[in-house]
């Protein structure tokens, strides 16, 4: 099947999906945040992700379903979004381009509302084999693949690539918060030529918040573009934790090849960082940070376990930190790296 030319209009942001169909039953979209502002904002535009824009095809509470072999093109929203209650959703081999939004969206009730109602939350759903290119022709922050509060998904395989913003995002939970999103896969994708000199603070796969069992694993990421800063390969951000990451190639993003805003117990292993114009790798915060954090004792003492990786620079730095404790011994656990460089 082929969708052309779905998801017209420039929708507001706001608590539930402005689909433009007064005939359209309303839905709660999990991703907004209450402290955003939509006063200022009369002709849409999400902080982060473009998260106000639905899927053109949207699923609700669906199980089991297959989206194979299809053609989502010429849209205004993102092509597809799994959304609230959805398990067993497999989309595959689809080729999804010229796009205003993005790709694919999974995600339904976060933390707080999945006790009032599990039935919502989202889980082990399937995005593979899929083609996303040429999106976020309207609304620049969109993403390839965006996972808000879900867990036990698989994302593998696809190709992503000429979007503005990240490739592929995961988690929705800021600091060391309470979340949903858990024990997701992300492999095999070959994801490059993002951001173009448009959009700051990006990644080829950019990961957010606690998410125990998460691995990311054998994706090639290259050429990403920021225009003033954090053009990263891979990019764990505010609070991201319990996370392993490894068998990945990065190489030619403008600014590090894998960055760690600050988080904690991540395992990164046996990749590969070659010619990126930052730094090879960086830390922006250690143990200080603590952001969301609200159970007795310290939370933790180790932010990255950095093993048997190779980083190949030309005339730049290896490390990067921005606070003097990211790289301190106790917290930055390195061992068997090989770090060359070649001038």
């Amino acid at each position: 099947l082929t969708f052309r030319h779905g998801g017209a209009g420039n929708p507001a942001i706001g608590s539930a999906y402005d689909f433009k169909d007064p005939a359209a039953p309303v839905r709660r979209n999990y991703a907004f945040r209450d402290n955003w502002s939509t006063k200022d904002k009369p002709l849409g535009g999400a902080p982060q992700g473009a998260v106000h824009l639905p899927g053109t095809v949207f699923m609700h509470g669906a199980r089991h379903c297959a989206f194979a072999d299809c053609t989502i093109a010429h849209g205004g929203w993102y092509a597809m979004e799994i959304g609230a209650g959805c398990t067993g959703v497999v989309i595959d081999g689809n080729h999804l381009h010229d796009l205003g939004g993005g790709g694919i969206r999974i995600g339904g009730a976060g933390a707080a509302e999945a006790k009032q109602a599990p039935s919502l939350v989202t889980s082990r759903n399937r995005v593979t084999n899929n083609h996303v290119h040429d999106c976020g022709e309207i609304h620049f922050s969109a993403i390839g693949v965006l996972v808000t509060h879900a867990f036990g998904n698989l994302i593998e395989h696809n190709h992503i690539h000429d979007l503005l913003y990240s490739g592929i995002s995961c988690g929705w939970s800021w600091g060391y918060g309470e979340s949903v999103t858990r024990e997701n896969r992300i492999g095999h994708n070959r994801i490059h030529d993002l951001g173009k000199g448009v959009i700051s603070d990006m990644g080829g796969i950019y990961l957010l918040g606690v998410q125990p069992g998460t691995r990311v694993y054998d994706n090639v990421i290259a050429d990403i573009q920021c225009r003033y800063y954090g053009g990263w390969g891979i990019y764990t951000d505010e609070g991201s934790a319990h996370i392993v990451i490894e068998h990945n190639l990065c190489r030619n993003c403008s600014s590090e090849g894998f960055h760690q805003h600050y988080g904690r117990e991540n395992i990164v292993r046996h990749n590969v960082f070659v010619f990126n114009a930052g730094s090879g790798i960086a830390i922006t915060a250690g143990t200080s940070r603590q952001t969301g954090y609200s159970l007795p004792g310290e939370n933790y003492a180790m932010n990255l376990v950095f093993v048997g990786n190779v980083v190949l620079q030309d005339g730049r730095p290896f490390f990067r930190q921005s606070s003097a404790d990211a790289l301190a011994l106790e917290q930055f656990y390195s061992e068997n790296n090989l770090f060359w460089d070649v001038s």
